[in-house]
């Protein structure tokens, strides 16, 4: 399991479903390699979990391989991997960004948005635990989040511990 230097998270949940939206953002606090997220562009699958002091709230997955509006949904650049689905099939999730780095440089930018992202109510309980996993179970990365900043039945935004 691989601790932040930092992190944040945003969650919103909205009457419509239309908007809501999970905003992860984790910066490596030590060195994150390409190698960690595995090969999400041909067979590793991303899941991004958040759970509170009662259990799972959130859960959406970003598929290995796949195309995308006519396009690969997953990209591999020099330093990591790109996935992009403005559908946000099948649970919502549309951008993860993986960039590997030195302690504070590598980083795991984790957006979704819309309908198919299924966002209970919020009102969590802290602590607040955000986890991506590899769908193998090769790796993990986590935060947690005792004191919100802003934290109701609508949105919950925090800093990391």
């Amino acid at each position: 399991m691989r601790v932040p230097a930092k992190s944040t998270i945003v969650l919103k949940d909205s009457a419509s479903s239309r908007t809501n939206r999970v905003l992860w953002k984790w910066r490596s606090g030590s060195t994150f390699t390409k190698a960690e997220v595995g090969a999400p562009n041909t067979s590793t699958s991303l899941m991004l979990c958040v759970f509170d002091r009662n259990g799972l709230k959130v859960s959406a997955t970003a598929p290995a391989s796949g195309t995308c509006r006519g396009r690969q949904c997953w990209r591999e650049v020099p330093l990591g991997y790109r996935y992009t689905d403005l559908d946000g099939t099948p649970d919502g999730l549309s951008k993860i960004q993986a960039k590997a780095g030195n302690s504070g440089q590598g980083r795991l930018v984790v957006r979704g948005k819309g309908p198919l992202l299924k966002m209970p109510p919020l009102g969590l309980t802290p602590p607040v635990t955000v986890r991506l996993r590899r769908g193998d179970g090769a790796g993990c990365w986590e935060s947690t989040y005792s004191v919100p900043t802003v934290s109701d039945m609508l949105q919950f935004k925090a800093r990391s511990d």
